[in-house]
């Protein structure tokens, strides 16, 4: 059941924990073989995601972040997972330097091969009114939730695995739901430069045809960046973190081919998602657009 902070879901089901359909471990997950990039990949979310893809057979994941000493930390996590065989690797690196992201892409393209999926997940928020928040301090949310996912889409261009009839390389934004829903004051930097990222992504699904590239809305996990905006004060409670690691791995699988260009909820059920991908793709659904505005005058990505 939905409870009663959020919105009504798109899916009758509703979910807050990890179950069947996102399971990695369900054969129809899979990602056995697969080169997987994050950054954020230390901590909180994006750890999580790095265990799934492990859990999911992935043959090699690269983690990304700024505290070589946390990477670090991970890493020795991330080996210790049971009957796990895959490399791990990681970079210090800020993901608004378009160098170091360049360096690291590569580096993992010649030490594992091409990579099949990059996860940008790395993300700040600046809590603050307008008429009072430190310009400088504002403008960073737009330096890392957009332009950062930009720099991390274009070293994944430059490395990514070709595209085959089997298999297409995938970029996965890691959104909010704040860059979509009713407005919500002090928090115009982190909801704005989301904004822009999740319509970043419905460009990169438009002009770049040998990706899939989908965001999403991880649920509220009380992150040290929800913590600022006020979670707890307002009495939200936590989503389990192994509901958007699992939906992650599910997103990666040609499963969620029609997600391309478009924004999804971690708790909607993924197998309503996909007994409905014919209308959601006919009706254009889960794409920035203007309300009110007919659809078929521009409206997205057509598949």
């Amino acid at each position: 059941m939905a409870p009663n902070w959020e919105f009504t879901p798109y899916t009758k089901s509703y979910h807050r924990e990890r179950y069947h359909g996102i399971d990695p471990k369900n054969p129809a997950n899979s990602a056995e073989g697969k080169v997987v990039v994050i950054t954020g990949g230390g901590t909180g979310i994006g750890k999580a995601i790095a265990q799934a893809f492990i859990e999911g057979g992935a043959s090699a994941i690269a983690i990304l972040g700024r505290r070589q000493n946390i990477l670090e930390e991970t890493k020795r996590e991330l080996e210790a997972i049971p009957n796990s065989s895959a490399k791990i690797l990681t970079f210090a690196a800020d993901i608004s330097d378009a160098t170091a992201l360049n360096e690291a892409f590569a580096r993992v393209k010649e030490i594992c091969g091409p990579v099949d999926v990059a996860v940008a997940n790395a993300a700040i928020m600046h809590p603050g009114t307008l008429a009072t928040v430190d310009v400088d301090e504002w403008w960073k949310d737009f330096e890392v939730n957009l332009k950062g996912t930009l720099l991390t889409y274009r070293a994944f261009a430059a490395n990514r695995a070709s595209k085959t009839e089997e298999q297409t390389p995938v970029f996965i934004n890691v959104n909010t739901a704040a860059s979509h829903i009713a407005l919500s004051p002090g928090m115009s930097s982190y909801g704005l430069s989301k904004f822009g990222s999740f319509h970043l992504v419905s460009w990169l699904a438009a002009e770049d045809k040998e990706i899939r590239a989908v965001s999403f809305h991880p649920g509220m996990l009380l992150t040290n960046e929800q913590a600022k905006a006020g979670a707890k004060a307002m009495g939200i409670s936590a989503d389990d973190i192994n509901l958007p690691s699992g939906f992650a791995v599910w997103l990666a699988s040609p499963r969620a081919a029609f997600t391309h260009g478009r924004m999804l909820w971690a708790h909607w059920d993924v197998d309503e998602l996909e007994a409905r991908k014919d209308q959601i793709i006919a009706d254009n659904d889960l794409v920035a657009d203007l309300k009110g505005f007919p659809a078929q005058n521009f409206g997205g990505v057509k598949q």
